[in-house]
């Protein structure tokens, strides 16, 4: 057992968790604000923002999910995904 770092089980771990967070940042999060939902207008207009917000927000959720399975790029988009 190495005492190096992590091993390949939490490596796999990690991997896991962020193609599953990925996945439902695009289709729970996304898929709401790209199909006008009325739930996602209300919320838009409860803000004080259009409808073009809505539209905004929901074409950056599926850029964030994709750039959260990017290494290179994962821990920025995760905070930008929590709203920083």
């Amino acid at each position: 057992m190495s005492t190096t770092g992590p091993g390949r089980r939490a490596d796999l771990a990690v991997r896991t968790l962020q193609i599953f967070l990925a996945l439902f940042f695009a289709v729970t999060g996304a898929g709401p604000k790209l199909m006008a939902h009325s739930s996602a207008r209300e919320g838009a207009d409860g803000i004080g923002c259009g409808h073009r917000y809505v539209y905004l927000v929901g074409g950056l959720e599926p850029a964030g999910a994709i750039a959260l399975v990017i290494p290179v790029l994962a821990g920025v988009s995760a905070i930008a995904l929590m709203g920083w």
